[in-house]
C-alpha cells in the first residue's frame, strides 16, 4: 500500500496540538525533501505562535479571548493540512520522505492470517457419532466441519456443516465403518483454511 500521513489535528488537545504543531516545523526547516512548502513555513510558525499566545490570553476561560483561541487553532489546524497536502504530493508515497516531515505516518492495515487448524475426532456419545473439534484458532469467525466415507480420494465428497462452535458431533453413521473427518477454520475476510483429514472407525 502507498504510504501516507494522518493530519487528525482536530483530535489533539491545544497542548498537544502546539508540540505536534512545533515538531513539524522543526522537522520541515531546511528539510532538503521539501524545499518549498505551501503554505510557507513562515506562515506556519505565526500562525503556532498566535496560537500559543491565545491559549496563554484564554488561561482564565474569559469568553471573547477562547473565542480568539478557537479561531487561532482552526487557523493553525489549515495551515497544518495545506502544508501535509503539499507533503503527500511531494513525497508521492515515499515513506522515508514522509517520516522526515513530522507528520505521523498512517498506520498501514494488517493482513489477518488464518492459521491453519488441527483437528482431533473422538466417538460421539452414542453410537454411529463421531465428534469433531478443532483446536483454538485465533482470527477466527465460524467453522466448518466435514466428513467423508473411506476411502480417501480427491473425488470424495465431503458433508459440510457451518458453525460458530469450534465442536460438531456427526450423527447417523454407519457403525464399524471409517470416515475421515476434517474442520475448516472461516477468517475475518471469508478465508477458508482446512486442516489435514484424520480417520476413525464409527462406534
Amino acid at each position: 500500500m502507498i504510504a501516507k500521513i494522518t493530519m487528525s489535528f482536530d483530535r489533539l488537545s491545544d497542548a498537544n496540538l502546539l508540540t505536534k504543531a512545533r515538531d513539524i516545523f522543526t522537522a520541515m526547516t531546511g528539510n532538503p525533501s521539501f524545499a518549498a512548502p505551501t503554505p510557507a513555513l513562515d506562515d506556519l510558525n505565526a500562525a503556532i505562535l498566535d496560537f500559543q499566545a491565545a491559549v496563554n490570553a484564554a488561561a482564565g476561560r474569559e469568553r471573547t479571548k477562547v473565542v480568539l483561541k478557537n479561531r487561532s487553532r482552526v487557523a493553525l489546524i489549515a495551515i497544518l493540512k495545506a502544508i501535509g497536502n503539499y507533503v503527500t504530493f511531494t513525497a508521492n508515497g515515499d515513506s522515508a520522505m514522509l517520516s522526515s516531515s513530522g507528520y505521523d505516518p498512517r498506520k498501514t492495515p494488517q493482513p489477518v492470517i488464518v492459521s491453519k487448524p488441527t483437528v482431533t475426532v473422538d466417538d460421539g456419545t452414542n453410537s454411529g457419532e463421531l465428534l469433531n473439534s478443532a483446536d483454538s484458532a485465533k482470527n477466527t469467525r465460524g467453522f466448518v466441519h466435514q466428513y467423508t466415507a473411506d476411502p480417501l480420494t480427491d473425488n470424495s465428497v465431503w458433508n459440510s456443516f457451518t458453525t460458530t462452535s469450534k465442536k460438531y458431533t456427526f450423527t447417523g453413521l454407519n457403525r464399524a465403518k471409517v470416515y475421515w473427518c476434517r474442520v475448516g477454520v472461516i477468517g475475518a475476510k471469508g478465508q477458508l483454511v482446512f486442516s489435514d483429514p484424520i480417520s476413525r472407525v464409527v462406534q
